[in-house]
């Protein structure tokens, strides 16, 4: 079914700048699977309460890493000891004018510190502070800007030619000139419509954000998805709006963040899954709805996820979505309007609950946030571990990984039926089965090398992944179940 809305006003001259510009989808190889392991994990003290809100890997220095823990301050984390994410520094507070450590972004040596605690209905003011992380464990403050005049914490941000764009939830977005760092710089403050599809003046709330030339794209929570022409910074207008009336209307669509892959934006929509939204079509038009969880105005209290940030990977062929109770969940998007799942890490309703992650190359950092009282109807989920996990990603390729590139393991037969024989010329440490979204079947080993039958019949018809590790390497296998 198709859900329809408006542009108010229609620009159809700035249509076909914005598809120009978007650009058109580039080919990649189909993944089948994604398998996300446990690399590294930090559990904060448990009585603590405290959280991560966001997350950040070291684009210059990869063996630190950094997180928002809102009024803990900023953490920042050493990853070069395998299996261990070990804290080496906390920022506190007090180096942000006393205010909340919310959201972050890296551009180069810059780290860019959204300040302003985003939860609360008010706190005392928002703004940005910006360090200098050429030397992760002596991180120089730079500049900092906050204003009294916003009571509304910073959710997202994002950078980019000398300018930063903050949501600021209920206040909407805030502009700054960060072109000299020392000396930041008001540009400008929007907010979208809150008459849109209904008057509001909580619910619609600025969150997740990315720019893509002279547009910034808003999730502006209830309020849907929003377009904003930035091309004049001191000016910014609304220039289009969407939000799936069928779904606002059965269980209040909440639009928590924002990807754009060729003319189609994919949206995280809180506890109603994925939508993606063309933008070719004037009115912009629902691609696709991926919601298998079902959502209602009685259910989002209590359920099992809540998707919340996107990030694209592997050549924008692959998205990985942050999922609440869900923990992380791998969509494949070589065809962006119709995103298939294909991955996840953790298990529904195992009271390990996310909120933001990063991803660079294979190593994927997710946050987690310490909820440690849940008062339903009132509050999404109880979950009791705050703090960060770095995970390993393999992406399983239609068109690699393939049984016939190895030369020193042969499994037959293959397709199978409730066994398969492998035969390696090395010992196996462990031997490790998985379904196409990436869960483990099964487990065994060792083997000595040599031939041996491993057990298949819990595999569903169709295709599997066989992992086998050994001192050497990893390898990644796929197998048919008939």
């Amino acid at each position: 079914m198709i859900y329809l809305t408006r542009f108010l006003p229609p620009p159809v001259a700035w249509l076909v700048i914005l598809l120009f510009s978007l650009g058109i989808p580039s080919g990649y190889a189909q993944v089948d699977t994604v398998l996300l392991e446990e690399s590294a994990s930090l559990q904060f003290p448990f009585l603590t309460y405290q959280s991560s809100f966001a997350c950040r890997l070291d684009r210059q220095n990869p063996d630190y890493a950094y997180s928002a823990n809102m009024h803990f301050g900023l953490g920042i984390y050493d990853l070069s000891t395998p299996g261990v994410i070990l804290p080496i520094l906390d920022l506190p507070i007090d180096s942000f004018n006393g205010l909340d450590i919310s959201t972050i972004q890296q551009v180069g040596n810059l780290l860019f510190v959204g300040i302003g605690d985003f939860q609360t209905k008010d706190n005392p003011a928002t703004g940005l502070a910006i360090l200098d992380i050429s030397l992760p464990t002596k991180p120089q403050l730079v500049g900092i800007w906050d204003s009294t005049f916003f009571t509304k914490g910073v959710s997202h941000l994002q950078v980019q030619n000398g300018l930063a764009y903050l949501s600021i939830m209920a206040d909407g977005l805030l502009i700054l000139d960060v072109s000299d760092p020392e000396h930041i710089q008001f540009v400008s403050h929007f907010l979208p419509d809150i008459t849109y599809p209904a008057p509001s003046s909580e619910d619609h709330q600025s969150r997740g954000l990315k720019i893509r030339n002279d547009s910034l794209f808003l999730a502006f929570d209830r309020g849907g998805l929003r377009i904003i022409d930035v091309s004049d910074p001191y000016f910014p207008e609304e220039i289009g709006k969407y939000i799936n009336l069928d779904l606002n209307s059965s269980a209040g669509a909440a639009y928590n963040d924002v990807i754009i892959k060729g003319h189609y934006a994919i949206c995280s929509v809180d506890y109603c899954g994925l939508e993606v939204i063309d933008l070719s079509t004037a009115p912009m038009t629902s691609a696709s709805w991926y919601n298998p969880w079902g959502c209602g105005w009685l259910n989002w209290s209590g359920a099992d996820l809540h998707l919340n940030e996107l990030q694209l990977t592997h050549q924008d062929s692959l998205l990985l979505v942050s999922a609440g109770l869900s923990e992380v969940l791998a969509f494949d998007v070589t065809d962006p309007a119709k995103p298939v799942p294909i991955g996840q890490f953790g298990s529904p309703a195992n009271m390990k609950a996310t909120y933001g992650l990063d991803v660079v190359d294979d190593r994927v950092l997710v946050s987690y946030i310490n909820t440690p009282f849940h008062f339903p109807p009132f509050t999404p989920f109880f979950s009791n571990f705050g703090g960060l996990k770095l995970l390993e990603l393999d992406a399983v390729l239609s068109a690699v990984h393939s049984v016939d590139h190895a030369t020193d393991i042969h499994f037959s037969p293959n397709p199978c039926n409730g066994f398969i024989q492998v035969e390696t010329e090395s010992e196996i440490e462990l031997l490790t089965v998985y379904d196409p979204m990436g869960r483990v079947i099964s487990e065994s080993g060792p083997y000595p090398a040599g031939r041996h039958r491993i057990d298949m019949s819990a595999l569903t018809p169709g295709f599997g992944v066989v992992q086998i590790r050994n001192d050497h390497a990893v390898r990644i296998f796929k197998v048919i179940r008939k």
